[in-house]
């Protein structure tokens, strides 16, 4: 009941962001300064913990009706880059936390062209938000990459100890 809103309850003047914060009730993180553990496989699965994109279950998305399909948690697929191509589109070969090498091809509008070539590069990192297994007919298993916003790509220096 502490959610029950009426329909005029509803609040204006939000960008995006504070919008889906108010909807879904997000609350902010709390800054303990604590390092994030790149270790927890929950959240930063390998190649063959994630998903796979043709069976929704509940342990990775929840259902709002029968087409609808929303995260339940957050996981970041995190993977170095050991090789890529273009042809039609950008392939990237990527190697997992397992040491699993599985490529990587970009179906978005600009078939991979939104990353910059500076930033496609042996030795970098690149870290996809809710990434799912997909079994392509032309190639191994690999991920099917939609959303441009759900990718980044970062030069990770080793640690100074």
């Amino acid at each position: 009941m502490k959610w029950k809103t009426a329909v005029d309850d509803i609040p204006q003047g939000l960008d995006l962001k504070e919008f889906e914060d108010w909807l879904w009730r997000g609350k902010k993180p709390k800054q303990s300064g604590q390092p994030v553990d790149f270790r927890n496989q929950t959240t930063f699965p390998g190649f063959s913990d994630l998903p796979d994109e043709n069976s929704v279950g509940p342990e990775f998305y929840a259902s709002s009706d029968r087409f609808t399909y929303r995260p339940r948690r957050h996981w970041l697929f995190l993977a170095e880059i050991v090789d890529f191509a273009t042809l039609l589109c950008l392939q990237i070969d990527i190697k997992d936390v397992d040491g699993t090498t599985v490529p990587l091809f970009f179906y978005t509008d600009r078939r991979g062209s939104e990353l910059a070539p500076s930033q496609v590069q042996k030795g970098y990192t690149i870290a996809i938000l809710y990434a799912q297994r997909h079994e392509f007919t032309f190639s191994e298993q690999g991920i099917r990459h939609e959303e441009p916003t759900n990718i980044k790509v970062l030069l990770l220096l080793p640690s100074r100890q």
